[in-house]
């Protein structure tokens, strides 16, 4: 086998390097992103492990509301044909489901709160 040259060398070896620090960005990126997915398996566990609870609701009770009910949002009163309405919007997070709007929505509601 012949010998390389030094400046084959020099190209060789940069491009290892190049490559070695692109390979562990990429371990970083990749091991966030397999957590991620993991926390969002384990939430959507937890969901359905609630809503298997609670099946066969006969009685609303504030225990079981706060199980699925993280927000309550009021809207500011509106008049429609004379009559006051208020919106109330209920917020049921699974992180699964977050999406950037609705995690605004949830940081105004846990100030207000």
């Amino acid at each position: 086998m012949g010998k390389l040259s030094d400046e084959c060398f020099a190209t060789m070896s940069a491009n290892y390097e190049t490559e070695q620090k692109t390979l562990k960005e990429s371990l970083v990126q990749l091991k966030a992103n397999i957590k991620m997915q993991n926390d969002k398996a384990a939430n959507v566990s937890e969901f359905v492990e609630k809503v298997r609870r609670y099946t066969e609701i006969k009685d609303l009770t504030p225990a079981i509301v706060n199980e699925f009910i993280d927000c309550i949002m009021v809207s500011k009163k509106q008049m429609i044909d004379e009559k006051t309405y208020i919106r109330l919007i209920f917020i049921i997070v699974v992180s699964v489901l977050s999406t950037p709007h609705l995690l605004k929505n949830m940081k105004k509601c846990s100030k207000n709160s």
